[in-house]
């Protein structure tokens, strides 16, 4: 009796319930996001292998008709990195597109866009220059530039070398690419490039012919941008002598100097006045545009003389290259650092943090007796040790020692070179390049301006193999 009534009275509550909601609905399988590549790629083969990948297992592919059990270790926008387990675990890269999974149901065919309308043909003028881009079947993937050069072109520029004469071109390539210009052919190279005098510019170059275009008639030539003109005077034979000081310039600023002196060239050359700023070396200015700088010997002799002082000085401008030397005056070298003069102290010495104290009390008494322009710049002995290596040792004080595979060289250059000293010009700094008075917590250093050769002496080219030091 009472069974009946708790099954009548929990039965009629079940039955009065409301319903419980539906089970959610089961989540899509997970797709990795497509990154877009240069090939068309199934999504679901490259979530596929990118899983296989992040779980290490084997896995069977069919790449291009092969059957091949890999390893998965990487997939990128088009290519599946994986070990080759059937050629011995090597690793390889397969291209996505060419890889089948067996059992994989094929992508379905992307819907295709409808041809967007052909754009309005541009007012312009064709060139005869391809840029062809074919990929081979090897998964590394190549572009190669073939050039095409108009017959047309050729035979104009051929002929103009012949006759002396102007041709009018368009030119892309360069730092001004589609401009107009008027050239004056001089030859063409058998690697098919053109020597000719820019005449908008004043200047010879080397134009490659696939890139030329001949300008329709009623093209007016692109002027150049403007510069500031230079006024300077004619040359005396008897003034050149005096600059010495060479100056090593850019294409760009040779051509922005030939600009600016505007063809104003005497037999002897042009003199303008220049002024030169010690900063990434030794810069010069002419008429307020940087157009080179000193030579390295020139400007390690003007930043010990001279520091960070700017000076004013005298050009002297040669010949359609525009060639630039100065008669900057430099004052005499302290006697010391003659030694020093081109070094470029490319050789490290090691061990120096043994020596600190060391190196501190040579420059300390250094500055005492020195100009501080003269005070990081010393000579350095190579004292040969037992073991066969060599120490640096600067005013009688051992501050370092040569490095295992600078030492070799060093015998070696010996060996080529027996008339070599034992000594070297030496510089001390700090850590990082920063010179020697520099505030800071770094390490004092040493280099060495000595020359020692990159390649060890082959003993079978008739060079004996360096095995103990020449000097003692």
């Amino acid at each position: 009796m009472i069974g009946r009534i708790l099954r009548a009275l929990f039965g009629s509550r079940a039955a009065e319930a409301p319903a419980s909601p539906p089970p959610p609905p089961a989540p899509p399988p997970f797709v990795v996001p497509f990154t877009e590549g240069r090939f068309v790629v199934d999504p679901v083969l490259r979530s596929t292998l990118t899983f296989a990948a992040f779980r290490g297992e084997v896995m069977r592919i069919v790449y291009r008709g092969e059957e091949r059990d890999v390893r998965p270790t990487g997939v990128d926008a088009d290519y599946l990195t994986a070990g080759d387990v059937s050629a011995g675990g090597s690793e390889k890269r397969f291209r996505l597109d060419q890889i089948k999974i067996p059992g994989m149901a094929p992508m379905s065919p992307a819907p295709v866009p409808p041809p967007a309308p052909p754009p309005p043909a541009p007012v312009t003028f064709t060139v005869s220059v391809n840029t062809t881009i074919e990929e081979t079947g090897d998964p590394s993937y190549q572009a190669d530039y073939k050039p095409v050069i108009d017959p047309a072109v050729r035979d104009r520029l051929a002929k103009a070398v012949d006759a002396g004469g102007t041709v009018r071109i368009v030119y892309y390539g360069g730092h001004r690419p589609g401009s107009i210009r008027d050239v004056r052919p001089l030859s063409i190279t058998p690697d098919n490039k053109l020597r000719a005098t820019d005449l908008t510019e004043g200047i010879d170059k080397t134009l490659r012919l696939e890139k030329i275009a001949l300008a329709p008639e009623g093209l007016a030539v692109t002027p150049l941008e403007e510069v500031a003109r230079i006024d300077g005077e004619p040359a005396r034979p008897e003034d050149i002598a005096g600059f010495t000081v060479e100056v090593m310039r850019r294409s760009s600023q040779q051509r922005l100097l030939a600009r600016m002196v505007g063809g104003q060239f005497s037999p002897t050359g042009l003199i303008v006045a220049a002024r030169c700023l010690p900063r990434d070396g030794v810069q010069v200015e002419i008429a307020g545009a940087e157009i080179g700088a000193i030579y390295s010997k020139y400007w390690w002799h003007y930043t010990v003389t001279l520091g960070n002082q700017e000076t004013a000085c005298r050009a002297l401008i040669t010949g359609p290259e525009c060639e630039v030397r100065l008669d900057l005056a430099l004052p005499p070298l302290d006697p010391e650092l003659a030694p020093h003069a081109g070094a470029s102290y490319d050789c490290d010495v090691v061990g120096e943090s043994k020596y600190q104290d060391t190196l501190k009390a040579i420059l300390t008494r250094r500055v005492a007796s020195h100009p501080r322009s003269v005070v990081p710049h010393v000579m350095a002995a190579l004292v040969a040790d037992t073991e066969g290596g060599y120490r640096v040792v600067i005013d009688g004080d051992v501050v370092g020692a040569l490095s295992a595979g600078n030492a070799r060289r060093y015998l070696a250059m010996l060996d080529l070179k027996p008339e070599t000293p034992p000594r070297a010009p030496a510089i001390i700094g700090r850590g990082g390049g920063m010179p020697w008075d520099s505030r800071g917590g770094s390490l004092y250093d040493v280099r060495l301006g000595l020359w020692l050769p990159t390649e060890m002496p082959n003993p079978v080219h008739g060079y004996r193999k360096p095995t103990k030091p020449r000097h003692d």
